[in-house]
């Protein structure tokens, strides 16, 4: 997710919902808004689709936001940080690109998680854990601006953002940490390979130039291979 990206989304959402402004059709056409959707009421975007479940090839290959994209970011949301669905359902009648670019984005980090998940599960509880904390650094940015941080609300939200972002510095100290010992055991294995290859420089020399200068049996003979006699040819049965 692109942090710039979703900071906009998040302010022009929170703005919007502030004001109690309509969707932008219902203003234009005179009808009553839509009832806003929850989370609870989005069964349709989420058949089929398990919490951190990857899609096929095929649905990976398709260009753009397909139904099952959508279906995967919004899921994912719901599991991580449920606050962002109404914003997001609410963006999509707002303002239908922005949340096309947001749902993406949301989808894209859903798949590398997913797919780090299988790959390396210790990594993937650190990633998982910082996005959920940066997630909410986001959504409290926006409103702390929305409010201003001298108001009663800002008061009461600046406290909260100050604790979440103490959690993204340890989480990030504890991510360098974590990738400070995997090189660490890295490191130790070139070590043990290099002293292999020194302790047996010797003996890995005379095993290579066995191998290249090794003659085959009828090399050393000077004699060809007797070649095999033909097949006899079958007798019809009388």
């Amino acid at each position: 997710m692109r942090r710039s990206v979703m900071l906009a989304v998040f302010f022009a959402v929170a703005a919007a919902m502030a004001r109690g402004q309509e969707p932008t059709a219902s203003r234009r056409s005179g009808k009553e808004p839509p009832a806003q959707t929850t989370a609870a009421e989005t069964p349709d975007l989420l058949k089929g689709k398990k919490a951190g479940e990857p899609l096929s090839e095929k649905q990976r290959a398709s260009p753009g936001l397909t139904p099952e994209r959508e279906a995967a970011a919004i899921t994912f949301v719901r599991q991580h940080h449920v606050e962002l669905v109404d914003l997001l359902l609410y963006l999509k009648v707002q303002r239908p690109k922005a949340y096309e670019q947001a749902v993406f984005d949301l989808f894209r980090v859903s798949e590398r998680l997913a797919q780090q998940q299988v790959q390396n599960y210790d990594r993937y509880e650190l990633d998982l854990a910082l996005w959920k904390v940066e997630s909410r650094i986001e959504l409290l940015a926006a409103r702390l601006k929305m409010a201003g941080p001298d108001s009663p609300e800002g008061q009461s939200l600046s406290p909260q953002l100050k604790k979440l972002l103490e959690q993204r510095l340890d989480l990030r100290l504890e991510r360098l940490l974590f990738e400070r010992e995997r090189t660490a055991e890295r490191l130790q294995r070139f070590d043990r390979q290099i002293d292999q290859a020194r302790a047996h420089r010797g003996q890995n020399l005379d095993r290579e130039f066995q191998r290249l200068t090794a003659q085959s049996p009828s090399a050393s003979t000077g004699k060809r291979p007797a070649a095999k006699p033909p097949d006899e040819p079958s007798q019809a049965p009388r």
